[in-house]
């Protein structure tokens, strides 16, 4: 069964479960009972799982790096970030039928331009990529010790946000970035990412430390270059540390 073939048919197979919840709100307009929690109806994650798998992804393949995964599909790709106990997604690119199915994703624009890091160990990819301009904050600045980063602060044109516990939202969200780049630490997040995430600012959460192989950190310079596209160069970059 071919691609377009199968995603019609999961097309149909939604647009079913739509008619569904429709009726389902219908029923709650004329005073009529309904399910307490509609999405008993279909579970999202499944759903989204359904839609992937009708996908012929093609995956950029990792030499070491366990904890991520790059792949593309038509005029959309996907990046995978595996948090020890769940999975997050974020999204470049254009397509109503992943946004319909997956609505967890966090869409990306197609190049981050404004970029605040909260944790150091990120800092020299940006310097391999010659991308250090793209980043506009960062956590802990005093104890930066990259000499372009430590110049940056001092002429402002990077923002110290102080030290990363003491984060307050108002200065993230005042920075208007594409995206703040965060270690791992769902379930134990500073109140500033908490609230962060709450109004919708796309953060993406790492998963370097918990890769066994050294070179599966450096290998997340990839993650960089996808974020930034610059994934050629980034690719390249990391072929001639292996």
């Amino acid at each position: 069964m071919n691609s377009k073939l199968k995603l019609n048919i999961v097309f149909l197979f939604f647009l079913c479960i739509a008619f569904v919840l429709s009726a389902c709100m219908d029923e709650k307009d004329a005073g009529l009972p309904v399910l307490k929690d509609q999405r008993s109806i279909v579970d999202q994650n499944k759903a989204c799982k359904i839609f992937n798998d009708s996908i012929d992804w093609i995956v950029e393949p990792n030499l070491y790096a366990k904890n991520f995964k790059i792949k593309s599909h038509s005029n959309y790709d996907v990046l995978e970030v595996y948090t020890g106990t769940d999975t997050n997604y974020y999204a470049k690119g254009n397509s109503d039928s992943l946004k319909l199915f997956c609505p967890k994703y966090q869409w990306l624009k197609d190049r981050s331009q404004k970029i605040i890091v909260l944790s150091s160990i990120y800092l020299p990819y940006f310097s391999a990529l010659n991308l250090e301009p793209l980043v506009i904050g960062l956590a802990n600045g005093k104890w930066i010790h990259n000499n372009t980063f430590k110049a940056m602060i001092h002429q402002f044109q990077v923002k110290d946000l102080g030290p990363y516990q003491q984060i307050k939202v108002e200065e993230l969200i005042k920075l208007k970035a594409d995206i703040i780049i965060d270690f791992n630490n769902i379930g134990n997040e500073i109140p500033a990412i908490k609230k962060a995430k709450e109004l919708h600012q796309r953060v993406l959460q790492t998963n370097t430390w918990q890769e066994k192989h050294p070179l599966a950190r450096s290998e997340w310079i990839k993650v960089i270059g996808w974020l930034t596209k610059r994934s050629e160069r980034a690719n390249d970059k990391f072929n001639v540390i292996v």
